[in-house]
């Protein structure tokens, strides 16, 4: 119920699914995030299975801590989506210009 992940991305032809969903945690609830990820969508995925007849589907958690930091699979499924590796400290960078932009918009209200 109420599961919609970020993006979904479809292979008609090979019949395959991905399932995409991105998390900015704090640093110490990485492992629980995507934890939580994956059993989150898992019901999703069993019904987009058979409901589209699909061979395989893959539910992809894309991870990075607010101060940066890199879940484990993050290389791994950015792999699978064919991206190139540096999109990994792109994403950190933004990740963490972000969250400072947040710190100082706090620290103003003082």
């Amino acid at each position: 119920m109420h599961n919609r992940p970020d993006i979904a991305l479809f292979d008609t032809e090979q019949k395959t699914c991905m399932l995409i969903e991105f998390t900015i945690p704090a640093d110490d609830n990485i492992a629980k995030a995507y934890t939580e990820k994956i059993t989150k969508y898992g019901d999703l995925a069993f019904q987009l299975r058979e409901l589209y007849n699909l061979r395989t589907i893959s539910i992809l958690p894309m991870i990075i801590s607010v101060n940066g930091l890199v879940e484990t699979h993050l290389l791994e499924n950015t792999k699978r989506l064919r991206l190139e590796p540096d999109v990994i400290s792109a994403s950190q960078k933004q990740v963490i210009l972000y969250t400072t932009r947040i710190v100082r918009k706090f620290l103003q209200g003082f």
